[in-house]
């Protein structure tokens, strides 16, 4: 299933200095060479209220065609101590962004490739409308930074469909954020919703390596990554995942029936996150708990065959059991039937 697809390893939420509203520290020419020289494949820009770094000369093929705006939730009934929220819109094509902007004037938009969009306020059934407009056009809307701007317990309060992902690993995959998107994305599975995640450093200055994502992908060029985050075929981390139920990869669904098997490769490790004399663990989850755990030194694939049971979905996450940090987590694969 995955033998027409290579690893790649990028950063799904980053910012440059490419002028107007943008507030990112190194410009977007120097910003690829930085990618390259720390061997990532490819990077998310989404440099605030604008599109224009997507229409500069020093834009590059690797990149994926977005900005990260923000607003206000206008809902009385969500008690948030915080209503304020960051969201990443990424794009196949730069003019899809000026279709958004047309279908949703709440923006006031200024028009043209340097024009700039307002952080407007919006119901959740608006945003949930603006994340599906988005998907229907090829594109994804992207939670950002869940729990570091919203305030509330009630994880609920952060969904808004199932076609828009949380981030999880954020900034470094040791760090507090991680390990609170991590549980409000774990909670929501819980409550029976399908959202993806993957990961991202959200930097404002330097090329980074320490939040990736890793993803299979046919044709080395960001447009072609970003069908594959779309679809949930990715985990957040620096390991490469391969997973598959009955010819269904991560991301996707299918009816639960008995005799299924769950197939796992852990795989194209990117080597300057890979420590040495270190036990790392793969582990299988389901909705109701660890279904599965095993222990390897980060040197060599690891490949596993699970029969499935009746459950909601399964995933994998790896951990560093040196110091208990994660190093990847996957994207689940959903049985529809529910229990």
């Amino acid at each position: 299933m995955y033998a027409d697809r290579k690893a790649m390893h990028g950063d799904m939420h980053t910012h440059t200095n490419s002028g107007g509203t943008s507030d990112g520290k190194t410009p977007l020419g120097e910003f690829v060479k930085q990618l390259k020289s720390l061997g990532l494949d490819f990077a998310a820009v989404v440099d605030h209220k604008q599109i224009s770094h997507c229409f500069l000369p020093e834009w590059d093929d690797m990149l994926i065609c977005g900005t990260e705006p923000g607003m206000t939730l206008n809902d009385p009934t969500r008690p948030l101590r915080s209503c304020k929220m960051h969201y990443c819109m990424l794009f196949q094509h730069p003019s899809d962004y000026f279709r958004v902007m047309d279908a949703f004037p709440e923006f006031n938009f200024t028009g043209g490739q340097d024009g700039h969009n307002s952080y407007p306020n919006m119901t959740p059934e608006r945003v949930a409308e603006l994340s599906r407009f988005i998907y229907s056009l090829g594109g994804l809307m992207v939670h950002a930074h869940p729990k570091q701007l919203m305030a509330s317990d009630e994880p609920l309060h952060y969904y808004f469909g199932e076609y828009m992902p949380l981030e999880s690993i954020l900034g470094h995959a040791n760090s507090f954020d991680t390990v609170q998107n991590r549980n409000l994305w774990e909670s929501l599975l819980k409550q029976g919703k399908r959202v993806h995640t993957h990961g991202d450093s959200d930097t404002h200055a330097q090329a980074k390596n320490c939040s990736l994502t890793t993803v299979y992908a046919r044709e080395a060029n960001g447009a072609a990554i970003l069908r594959e985050v779309r679809e949930g075929d990715c985990a957040a981390g620096s390991i490469g995942v391969k997973m598959a139920i009955c010819g269904t990869r991560m991301g996707g669904h299918l009816p639960y029936q008995d005799g299924l098997v769950l197939a796992i490769r852990l795989d194209d490790y990117y080597a300057p996150a890979m420590l040495k004399d270190t036990v790392y663990c793969l582990k299988v989850y389901t909705d109701q708990g660890l279904a599965y755990a095993s222990e390897f030194d980060g040197t060599k694939p690891q490949q596993l065959t699970i029969p499935v049971q009746k459950r909601r979905y399964y995933r994998v996450e790896v951990t560093n059991e040196s110091d208990g940090f994660f190093v990847s987590i996957s994207n689940p694969i959903w049985l529809d039937e529910q229990l």
